[in-house]
């Protein structure tokens, strides 16, 4: 028998027996059954390993068994694969032959390839981060082997596994899980390669350029990177957060000054992965720039010794205080004559030149100027000469304080100033007489001259005047001058007509003797009725030197009065005029008249004031009637009253021992005198 493959089975012979069998074998193939190649890819596919057929034939105990193998095997089965379909038959003893049965016989693959992975590596980051971690770079699997297949698949599965470590920003962690498969999918088992991916390269970066700073007035400084620079261009390939860091290292010479420091500041940088920069260093140089401050002596002015030297050191001319430096303990203090100007003659004046310089050189300097001065007593330096005076005292004053006329005196040759003073003390006021005053001229260096005069003092004169073509007399009441008699003109100073006046009983007799009476209005020069207005005010005309005479400084001048009926130089008085009046004259009865104008018996007494008032009478306008001649008299003042018809006045009545002073209607006719107020 003769299979597909060319395989023969010799059927044992058989042994004939006499008489007919022609009733085959019934065969009986063994069960299916799968067989696995070993690591040579070999297969044991013989009956022994598969199993033998059985045949029963009724007449042959023992009919003879044989199979052939057909490889059934598909184009597409895999390279380790074979499935075979064994054939079996049976003859008997009279050759009668079984049916065919198949048993199936599969010869599988299922060892696993195997290889060595590549060892584990570590690849670099290039300049932008990136890197290559292809097999090409990382290794390729080695020493693969199959059993059965020639053709394998080798596969290679990536995982990042960076967290399971503790790693910088730029370096990863690949696992890379190596298989491979046969022609009949068996797998090898896995393998991992460990592949480390690191940053090596090195950040970049600019430190900031050397600088040059300057201490403050306390000598402290700053030398932050925001103040001297911090670094530029930070970069790295992987590294998104870089900082640099600097330590700071003193370089100061030596031989350098007590404000002078030199840091040397070597900047770092190093990324996530410890990848460090080469160092780079900045020169930070720190400068006291600040001058020193002191307070330079004050100009002085000095004399002479008593040799006539010229000495000026400096326990006489003062020297620097309050040197200060900011950084210097102790900054030296130097001073030198740069010019002398003046002859012996004149003043001789130094130009001191104080210089104040601290440890680094930094100085600052100031001119103290030292004038050195001849006496005045020099011949010829000075000259003075005093000369007699007379002042001539304001009206209502018997004291006062003048101003003195200075001695007629040279200048001082060098200019140098002098002090003139005099004897007389300050707050003291001359008096009527006379007084010697001597003046002294003292120079800067306390040496002095003097001179003396005489300063006469007299009262204002007190002379008659003219008004309206009539003369008046003129009487001194102690410091007052009054007129000697009532007013009796009926025009005033400028020629203008007096509007309201009377004679007593309409006689004009009458006003030869006791002055005509006259309106509050007439009297201070207002229109008759008009009670909205103030009466004009005149000023006592600044003083002038006349003959000689000094004038006074102070008081009279400048102040105000009614001049009204009176003439140029004469005030209608005041209520505080007339109790000065009062007050000198002692008594009421040595103002009147001691010779006519009282009724008898009530007459002035001697000694008489002067002022020789007399008992004028009044007009009263209400009734129209004249009153009390020879009985009382009344004089209109300039005062205001405090109701607005009415007029202030002073009263004298024969019978009376004081001045009445009261208020009348302003159209009541009464007697003016006037007073002198220049």
């Amino acid at each position: 028998i003769k299979d597909e493959c060319g395989n023969t089975v010799t059927p044992a012979p058989k042994m004939k027996v006499s008489g007919s069998d022609q009733t085959a074998p019934v065969v009986t193939a063994p069960n299916d059954t799968t067989l696995y190649r070993d690591s040579n890819c070999e297969a044991d596919t013989t009956p022994a390993s598969t199993g033998i057929a059985t045949a029963y034939d009724k007449c042959d105990a023992n009919p003879t068994i044989s199979y052939i193998n057909v490889d059934i095997t598909p184009e597409d089965a895999c390279e380790g694969t074979l499935i075979i379909k064994r054939r079996w038959t049976a003859v008997d003893a009279c050759d009668n032959q079984a049916d065919t049965v198949d048993q199936i016989i599969t010869v599988k693959d299922t060892i696993r390839p195997t290889f060595t992975k590549p060892i584990d590596t570590t690849v670099y980051r290039d300049s932008d981060c990136n890197f290559d971690a292809s097999p090409e770079i990382t290794g390729m699997i080695t020493d693969v082997w199959d059993n059965c297949s020639t053709k394998l698949d080798t596969n290679y599965t990536d995982e990042d596994v960076t967290e399971r470590y503790n790693t910088c920003e730029g370096h990863m962690v690949i696992e890379r899980t190596w298989t491979v498969t046969d022609n009949c999918g068996n797998i090898s088992l896995p393998q991992a390669q460990i592949i480390v991916v690191r940053d090596s390269i090195r950040p970049t970066f600019t430190a900031p350029k050397d600088t040059t700073i300057y201490k403050d007035e306390n000598c402290e400084y700053d030398i932050t990177a925001e103040n001297v620079g911090d670094v530029l261009d930070e970069a790295d390939n992987c590294t998104t957060v870089l900082e640099a860091t600097y330590r700071d290292s003193i370089i100061t010479p030596e031989d350098a000054c007590e404000g002078l420091l030199v840091i040397q500041r070597t900047w770092s940088l190093m990324d996530d992965c410890e990848n460090k920069a080469e160092d780079q260093i900045q020169i930070i140089t720190i400068e006291d720039t600040l001058a020193p401050t002191f307070t330079v002596p004050e100009d002085i002015t000095l004399c002479r010794d008593e040799n006539g030297d010229i000495v000026v050191t400096t326990d006489l001319t003062g020297e620097v205080t309050d040197a200060a430096d900011n950084c210097t303990a102790e900054p030296t203090v130097e001073w030198n004559d740069i010019k002398t100007e003046g002859t012996d003659a004149e003043d001789i004046v130094i130009t001191r030149e104080w210089t104040v310089t601290d440890d680094c050189g930094n100085m600052t300097s100031a001119e103290q100027h030292i004038i050195v001065r001849p006496s005045i007593l020099t011949d010829g330096n000075f000259d003075m000469a005093c000369k007699d005076t007379t002042i001539v005292l304001p009206y209502n004053t018997d004291r006062k304080k003048l101003s003195l006329p200075a001695p007629d005196t040279a200048n001082h040759m060098t200019g140098m100033e002098v002090v003139l003073t005099n004897d007389y003390p300050a707050d003291s006021m001359f008096t009527v007489g006379t007084t010697t005053i001597t003046w002294i001229a003292t120079d800067e260096c306390g040496h002095s001259i003097s001179c003396s005069f005489d300063v006469n003092v007299e009262l204002p004169p007190c002379d008659s005047t003219v008004i309206d073509g009539y003369t008046y007399p003129a009487v001194r009441v102690g410091l007052q001058c009054w007129l000697g008699e009532n007013l009796r003109n009926t025009v005033y100073a400028d020629g203008s007509e007096v509007a309201n006046w009377k004679d007593y009983n309409n006689d004009a007799t009458n006003a030869d003797i006791y002055g005509k009476l006259y309106s509050w209005y007439s009297a201070v020069k207002l229109a008759e009725g008009d009670d909205s207005s103030e009466p004009e005010l005149s000023t006592v005309p600044q003083p002038r030197n006349s003959n000689g005479k000094a004038a006074p400084t102070d008081a009279t001048p400048g102040s105000q009065f009614v001049q009204g009926l009176c003439p140029e130089g004469w005030a209608v008085p005041t209520s505080g005029d007339f109790m000065q009046l009062f007050a000198t004259a002692g008594t009421i009865d040595q103002i009147k008249d001691s010779n006519t104008g009282w009724l008898p018996g009530y007459e002035g007494t001697e000694p008489n004031s002067g002022f020789n008032s007399r008992g004028a009478g009044y007009y009263d306008n209400a009734v129209d009637r004249f009153m009390n001649l020879l009985g009382e008299t009344y004089y209109w003042t300039s005062d205001p009253a405090s109701n607005s018809n009415k007029g202030t006045c002073v009263g004298i009545n024969y019978h009376c021992a004081d001045g009445l002073f009261q208020e009348q209607n302003k159209d009541r006719g009464q007697s003016v005198r006037c007073i002198r107020v220049y």
